[in-house]
C-alpha cells in the first residue's frame, strides 16, 4: 500500500501551484519547485517499497486489492469472527491494569492560549491606576506605550522619519487576499452581482485603506500610488470593466471617489469632530501647529503640509457648536440597546407592492384599516415638513385634542428630511407636557424613519438621536 507521505506532498504541490497563480513572485516559484522535487522523491521511494513488497507468495486477490488502493477505491471491510472480536476487545480494554507509582505522575503543561485581541485588551484597561500585581505593571504603562515602536496598539506602523513606508506596504499586503477573493467571485458569466461586489469592496478593502489615511496623506505620491492601484483593480473587478476603460469613468459609474478626495473628506470629518468638543487635546495641538506654520518655520517651508492642517485652515472660521460631552454620550443608556425596529414601521400591512399599482381609494382603505386594527387605543399625532424656495416650515397635529402647531425654519439649507425630523422632535417636546400613556406619531417621510432606525447602529449611534 502506498503511504500517506506522497499524498500529502502532492497536496502541498497543488497548494503551491495555486499560490503561484494568485501571486507571481520568485519566492512562490522557488517554493513550488522545492515541493515538486520532494513529491517526486517520495513517490519514487513509495513505488519502490510497493514493488519490493511483492513476491512469489503474493496472491492475485491481494495484488488486485493493493492496486485498487493505489487507484483510490477501497473494498468493504470483512466482518470479524466472534473469537477475533473477543480477543480484540480483551486486548483493547483488559480486565485490569497496573497503575504506575504516584511519583511518576506528572501534570501536562496547559496549551498556550491565543493572543489577546485589541478590543479585549482595551476593555480591560482602566482609566485610573490600581495596585500593581506581581509583574509591577500598572494600567498607565500599557496605555502610554512609546510612539517610536514599529507597530503600536492601533495597528499603525510608524518609522523614525514618518514617511509611512512601512504602514502603506503593510496595508497593501493585507488588501491583496481580499482583492483575490473579489477576482474569484466576480466572474462576468456566473459571478456575484456588481452591487454586492461593490459592498464587499467597500467593507473589506477600502475600510483598511481608509484607516488613518488622513494621517499619511503627506506621504510620497509613488507610495500612495500602491493604494490607488489596489482600489482601481477592485473597481475593475466589481464593474466588469476591461483594462482600457479610463479610471475616472469607472469611479463615476460605481460612485466611488478617488483616494485623494476620500482622504480630504476623512480629514475634514475628523477635524469637525474634534472641533465640536471643548478644550479638545487634538484641536489645541493642531491650533498650535497652525500658529507655528504662520510664523514661517524653516522645516515646513518647502514641504507639503499635513491634511489636518489643510482642514484646519479651511474650516476654522465655521461656527461649530461645541460640547463638553457629545449629546449621544449624555444619554442614560446605550444607544445600541434601543431596538428602533420594534417601535418604527415603514410600511402598511396590506400594501406589499408599489403604490402605482393601487388606486387612491385602495390606499385610503388600507390605511384606515390599519389605524382601526392596530392603533385604535393610541393617541394619534400627525407631523409634516414642507420646503419652498425661500421658506421652510414644519408642523404637527394632535387628533385627540385638535391641537395644531406650526413652526418656521430660517435655515434655507436644511433638507426636507431634516424638516420632517424637526416636526417629529417638536411633537415629542409637546408630548412631554401631556399625560398620554400610548402615543403613535405618523409621518409621510420614509427616509426620516429609516434615519431614526439607523441612529441606533454602533455603540454611540449617529449624532442627532438625542435631539430627535
Amino acid at each position: 500500500m502506498v503511504e500517506s507521505g506522497p499524498i500529502q506532498s502532492c497536496c502541498g504541490t497543488a497548494l503551491s501551484t495555486k499560490l503561484l497563480r494568485r501571486n507571481l513572485s520568485v519566492e512562490n516559484y522557488l517554493i513550488l519547485k522545492e515541493k515538486t522535487v520532494a513529491a517526486r522523491k517520495l513517490i519514487r521511494k513509495s513505488w519502490q517499497i510497493f514493488c519490493e513488497s511483492l513476491n512469489s507468495k503474493t496472491t492475485s486477490s491481494e495484488m488486485w486489492r493493493k492496486m485498487r488502493r493505489i487507484k483510490g477505491s477501497y473494498s468493504k471491510a470483512e466482518q470479524l469472527s466472534d473469537s477475533e472480536a473477543l480477543a480484540f476487545l480483551t486486548k483493547l480494554t483488559p480486565d485490569g491494569v497496573n497503575m504506575p507509582p504516584y511519583d511518576h505522575i506528572r501534570s501536562q503543561p496547559l496549551p498556550t492560549p491565543n493572543l489577546f485581541k485589541m478590543p479585549e485588551l482595551m476593555s480591560t484597561l482602566k482609566r485610573k491606576d490600581t495596585s500593581a500585581g506581581q509583574d509591577s505593571i500598572v494600567y498607565s504603562m500599557v496605555s502610554n506605550l512609546p510612539q517610536n515602536a514599529n507597530e503600536i496598539l492601533l495597528r499603525v506602523w510608524m518609522d523614525r522619519r514618518f514617511n509611512w513606508t512601512k504602514h502603506v506596504n503593510e496595508v497593501a499586503q493585507k488588501c491583496i487576499p481580499y482583492v483575490n477573493i473579489l477576482s474569484c467571485v466576480g466572474s462576468n458569466n456566473n459571478g456575484v452581482h456588481p452591487i454586492h461586489l461593490r459592498r464587499l469592496c467597500i467593507s473589506k478593502v477600502r475600510s483598511r485603506i481608509d484607516y488613518s489615511s488622513f494621517l499619511f496623506g503627506k506621504a510620497s505620491f509613488r507610495l500612495l500610488q500602491k493604494l490607488d492601484t489596489i482600489q482601481n483593480r477592485c473597481l475593475r473587478t466589481c464593474g466588469g470593466f476591461i483594462r482600457s476603460t479610463p479610471v475616472y469613468y469607472i469611479q463615476s459609474e460605481l460612485c466611488i471617489p478617488p483616494l485623494c478626495i476620500r482622504r480630504n473628506y476623512l480629514s475634514d470629518k475628523f477635524f469637525l469632530k474634534i472641533a465640536s468638543r471643548i478644550d479638545d487635546y487634538c484641536f489645541t495641538r493642531l491650533s498650535d501647529f497652525h500658529n507655528l506654520i504662520s510664523f514661517g518655520t524653516a522645516y515646513w517651508r518647502g514641504d507639503r503640509l499635513p491634511l489636518l492642517h489643510n482642514s484646519y485652515s479651511k474650516l476654522k472660521d465655521l461656527e461649530i457648536s461645541k460640547y463638553d460631552m457629545w449629546p449621544s454620550h449624555r444619554l442614560p443608556f446605550l444607544v445600541s440597546s434601543v431596538v428602533m425596529l420594534r417601535v418604527t414601521y415603514t410600511h402598511i400591512d396590506d400594501i406589499t407592492e408599489p403604490k402605482s399599482k393601487f388606486s387612491s381609494y385602495e390606499l385610503k382603505e388600507a390605511a384606515d384599516s390599519m389605524l382601526r386594527n392596530r392603533y385604535s387605543d393610541s393617541v394619534l399625532i400627525f407631523t409634516d415638513g414642507s420646503k419652498a424656495d425661500r421658506h421652510n416650515g414644519c408642523s404637527f397635529y394632535d387628533s385627540t385634542t385638535g391641537t395644531c402647531a406650526k413652526f418656521n425654519v430660517d435655515n434655507v439649507n436644511i433638507p426636507i428630511m431634516g424638516l420632517e425630523l424637526l416636526a417629529i422632535s417638536e411633537a415629542l417636546q409637546y408630548l412631554r407636557s401631556t399625560d398620554y400613556k400610548k402615543v403613535t406619531i405618523f409621518t409621510d417621510s420614509k427616509s426620516s424613519l429609516l434615519h431614526l432606525v439607523g441612529c441606533t447602529r454602533g455603540k454611540l449611534g449617529r449624532r442627532g438621536l438625542s435631539d430627535y
